[in-house]
């Protein structure tokens, strides 16, 4: 993604969460233990407040069966029927592998060690893991002074808490921010890595970020980040977000470039850029949708200086539009990340300043342009 966010303090929450995932993995892939799967077992297995929640979930009153109940014992018939292979060892130490990723977020040769199952093991895996994410909206037990509920609204409240004074765009697409409001929130959850692709990371507070309902549901849904090859080949919003090593240029026909500084110089291929272009559509959105509404917003404001100056009778002169455009540069830091269209507006102001046309035509537009 383009902009750095803060992992707020329920990464504690989902930690525990992946902990008890381990567990239940652990349990579901040593059928000593685990098949079949009855009561007994689980309660052998899973003690105290956590149990009973489980237990729950799995044999809830007045129902025989459930989807966590079903794509549990689907998993522990699987490993049971393959016990001359590693098909159990293999799950484990493939989710305790891929869960360690944002350890290695510049690890030149870390990857997703999911994929290096069979695809039958893949979905029966994928199913379970992937319920898991249910779990988080309807919520699920952390402890703290005593044991609570944890879900989605709560995970959003405090990712909104944590980023509000730092991010007010959103992170994926440099436009609107997510929107919530204190009962409901409209932010999208998205899962960096798709939990349909890396189904491990369902929950992982890293993989989780609350992005535009448009990046999420439009442009890009289930895409992966990095077509299943290595984790650097991305820009992670917790790890290494694009914002500090690219750079956004409008060149002639108003088209938007954008070039991997770091990668240039080093002269090797752009790929994680080419990687962040490609899932969430960013030329094509930025040309078509966000330019547009950068170049006519900075028209509209040297209108309105020029129709007030001339109310006043000041005079006019190319050295406002200068100071104007110089002023979007100057407060880059300060308002990359809380300006909507933030790295358009600098990049236009750049293009301006440097091709004649462009800034000959902002000066007509402040004498008043067809108005006159």
């Amino acid at each position: 993604m383009l902009h750095q966010i803060k992992l707020p303090s329920y990464d504690n929450a989902l930690q525990e969460f992946l902990n008890f995932q381990l567990q239940l993995i652990t349990f579901a892939c040593t059928p000593a233990r685990s098949y079949p799967l009855t009561k007994d077992a689980v309660q052998r297995e899973f003690t105290g407040e956590v149990g009973k929640w489980l237990y729950n979930k799995l044999w809830p009153k007045g129902k025989s069966e459930t989807d966590f109940h079903r794509h549990l014992k689907h998993l522990i018939d699987h490993v049971a029927c393959h016990q001359s292979q590693t098909i159990g060892t293999d799950i484990i130490d493939a989710y305790k592998h891929d869960i360690d990723f944002h350890e290695h977020f510049d690890d030149t040769t870390f990857w997703f060690h999911y994929h290096k199952l069979d695809l039958k093991t893949q979905e029966i895996v994928k199913t379970l893991m992937n319920y898991f994410y249910q779990l988080l909206y309807k919520g699920f037990l952390v402890s703290s002074e005593k044991y609570q509920k944890f879900d989605l609204h709560a995970m959003v409240t405090a990712f909104r808490d944590e980023n509000k004074k730092i991010l007010a765009v959103c992170p994926a697409c440099d436009g609107q921010a997510p929107s919530w409001t204190r009962v409901r929130d409209a932010a999208q959850v998205d899962h960096f890595f798709p939990k349909s692709l890396y189904p491990f990371l369902s929950i992982h507070p890293y993989n989780l970020a609350p992005i535009c309902i448009q990046c999420n549901t439009v442009f890009k849904r289930d895409t992966d980040p990095i077509q299943q090859g290595l984790l650097v080949d991305t820009f992670h919003p917790y790890g290494h977000p694009a914002i500090t090593d690219i750079e956004v240029h409008i060149i002639d026909g108003y088209e938007v470039s954008l070039v991997d500084v770091v990668c240039r110089e080093q002269k090797v291929q752009a790929v994680r850029l080419e990687n962040l272009v490609r899932i969430f559509d960013l030329q094509i959105l930025w040309e078509d949708c966000y330019f547009p509404i950068v170049k006519d917003d900075f028209v509209r404001h040297l209108r309105g200086i020029g129709r007030n100056r001339k109310g006043k009778s000041l005079p006019l002169s190319a050295d406002i539009v200068r100071e104007e455009l110089e002023a979007v540069l100057q407060n880059y830091k300060e308002d990359v990340g809380m300006r909507q269209y933030y790295l358009l507006r600098s990049s236009y102001a750049c293009y301006a300043l440097t091709h004649d046309e462009e800034f000959k035509r902002l000066v007509f537009e402040l004498m008043g342009g067809d108005e006159e």
